[in-house]
């Protein structure tokens, strides 16, 4: 059987921010998932060794679709929702080329 062809329109971040290492460490490089203009790391408290998922969305591609709007406003939607089958946004990071969804 082939192999399917993936295409994303992000790149997985080669570096996470300074206020994200410090507190998380990333298990391996590749994703837990991805989408058109987002992947999914897997990442342990340095602390606890708990698990958490950090969305990381490249702000290029939104930016030149005119959608960083709509970034702006699943992040305010998410950070309001409570529900146990919805993963609960703990903490939004920034940069110059990324949003960070943990």
């Amino acid at each position: 059987m082939p192999e399917q062809l993936r295409i994303s329109l992000t790149r997985n971040p080669e570096i996470l921010p300074d206020e994200v290492l410090e507190e998380y460490e990333p298990l391996g490089q590749e994703p837990l998932g991805e989408g058109a203009f987002a992947v999914v790391r897997l990442l342990r408290h340095r602390k606890s060794g708990e698990l958490f998922a950090l969305k990381c969305v490249e702000k290029y591609p939104l930016r030149i679709r005119n959608m960083i709007s709509q970034m702006q406003r699943e992040v305010r939607i998410h950070q309001a929702l409570s529900h146990p089958n919805i993963l609960q946004l703990l903490r939004v990071f920034d940069d110059q080329s990324y949003l960070f969804m943990l």
